[in-house]
Order: C-alpha cells, then structure tokens, then sequence
C-alpha cells in the first residue's frame, strides 16, 4: 500500500511553524543578552561605586590618624606660626583647610572641645538658663535657622547622667528631610563655640572671651570675670594657676574658677566634608583622649 503525500498546504503549515519558533527564539535570545548587557553594566556600576568608597573611605582615615592622632600638637605649632615668640592668649582653637586627593575635595576643621561650652556643663549647673545659652551661642556663630531641642527635665533617665547630651540630634529639633542637605554644614558652624564632649572646664588659654563669661557668669561675678579676662592678655603666662594668682580673688571665687577652668586640653574633633563635584559626604569625628586613640573614636555622618 503506497503512504499518502503530505498536502501541499501541509507542508506550508510546518515551514510556517518552525519559522514561528525560530523568531521566538531570537527574540528569547535578545531578551536574555539585552538582560546580560544590563547585568553586565549594573555589575560595573557597582564595582566603580564600591572601588570609589573604599577609597574615599580610606583617605577618610587617613586624614583623621594624622589630624587627630596629634591634635594638641598641631594647634601648638599653628599658634606658634601665627603669634611667634609673643604668646598671647587666647591662643587658636581650630586649624582649618582643603586637600585635593584625586577626584575628591577634602575640607577639613580640627577643633579643640575644650575650648567650647559645654552643653551639659551649662545644663548640671544652671539647668533653667541653658535655652538661654544655647541661642545666644547660635546666634554668635552667625547660625539662626537651628532651633534647639527642649532640654530633658529633671527626673528624667537622661537627666540623671553627667553627660545627657551626646550628639548633636538631642541638642536640636529634627529636620524635614528636604532641609537635610545643608544641615552638617550649619552644625559645624553652630559648633564653634558649644559642644557637647569634653570635660565640661573651658581651657583659659584657648577659649573665647565670650565663653568664657557663657560659663564662669552661672557661679562668678561679671567685675571678677573682666578682670580675668583682662589679665589674661598679659605676656609669659604658664597656665591657669598663675593667672588667677594675679587676681584679687576671695577663696570662692577662686574656687569657681578652678572649677570652671583648666589650661589643658584632652578632647578634639576633626569635620571632614568630602565632594567630588556631583555628591558631599560629612563626617565628624570626636577623640577623647589627646593621644588620638581611633579605638577610643566616635563618628557621625551626614
């Protein structure tokens, strides 16, 4: 028996389904290298920015084990450099300046804590003027759209630590998050005369005039302050103790000032706002100890 011929249209039939399938098959194999490609450049992206961290991150580092690592010393130098051999008080409280390292910009403040006011100095000895203190601070350094935070009442958890406050977050209101971008910034400008690290006694010899009566005024008269701060212009000073051994001071006023005030320094900060031209990152790192220990550190960063 003969096997029938496939039709004609049977034959087309076929010829018009393996085309089908050969179509699906490219467009499959499109989709899959489009998807690679895709893949491939999202791979490369993220390597770049990862390879960019890592060395923003490093120079980070970098820069902070050589500034804070010998804070004291390096605003030592530079008060030498600026006043020469005539050393007057008060002496300079922060280095500033920019490095260029590769594609990024490095802007940088080292800063001496103890030469600023203690926020939670002001809060254990005057708990009702520290609103006060705070917004005259503000307003010195030329920052008014901060609005401090309300401060922790007593009895509170907070309240009962010598330190409550231990970031800027707790010492002003939170921020819209379409205000943050410049938000670091006018911290650090907020800062240059309040702080909330450090021993909480101002150091005589780098501290403002206008710190300086901030915090002496809660426990000494205003007369007994301008003296200090009069005398204190005076050349060959050695430190605290022969400062006010030239004042007329009776025993607690002395005392106040003892209390108050130190000639030595221990706790520093270092700012580092880093910007490839595009993004800014801000970092601010506090040491506690004046050796610089980075185990000892603690960072914020914007």
């Amino acid at each position: 028996m003969r096997c029938a011929r496939p039709k004609p249209e049977s034959r087309s039939t076929q010829r018009g389904f393996v085309l089908v399938m050969v179509l699906v098959l490219i467009a499959i194999a499109s989709l899959s290298m489009a998807g690679l490609a895709r893949q491939s450049l999202s791979v490369a992206a993220e390597a770049a920015d990862a390879q960019q961290r890592f060395e923003r991150h490093w120079s980070t580092f970098t820069l902070q084990r050589a500034l804070l690592a010998d804070a004291e010393s390096l605003l030592e130098q530079e008060a030498l450099k600026t006043q020469g051999e005539q050393i007057v008080w008060p002496l300079i409280r922060r280095i500033d300046g920019t490095f260029q390292i590769g594609q990024w910009t490095y802007e940088f403040v080292l800063a001496d804590e103890d030469a600023k006011v203690n926020l939670n100095r002001v809060l254990r000895e005057d708990p009702n003027s520290y609103l006060t203190v705070v917004m005259s601070l503000l307003q010195s350094s030329g920052q008014s759209s901060l609005v401090p935070a309300p401060p922790p009442l007593p009895g509170q958890p907070s309240q009962r630590t010598l330190t409550p406050f231990q970031s800027w977050g707790q010492v002003f209101l939170p921020r819209n998050s379409g205000q943050r971008k410049s938000l670091a910034r006018e911290i650090q400008l907020a800062a240059g005369e309040m702080t909330c690290w450090g021993s909480g006694r101002l150091n005589v010899r780098r501290a403002s005039e206008d710190a300086i009566r901030t915090l002496c005024r809660m426990a000494v008269p205003t007369p007994t302050i301008e003296q200090l701060l009069e005398e204190r212009t005076s050349t060959n000073l050695t430190g605290l103790e022969d400062l006010i051994g030239r004042l007329d001071l009776k025993a607690g006023e002395r005392f106040a000032f003892q209390r108050l005030l130190t000639d030595e320094s221990n706790c520093f900060t270092l700012w580092l706002t880093v910007s490839d031209g595009k993004r800014e990152w801000t970092q601010l790192t506090i040491s506690p100890s004046a050796r610089g220990n980075p185990s000892t550190w603690q960072s914020f960063r914007w």
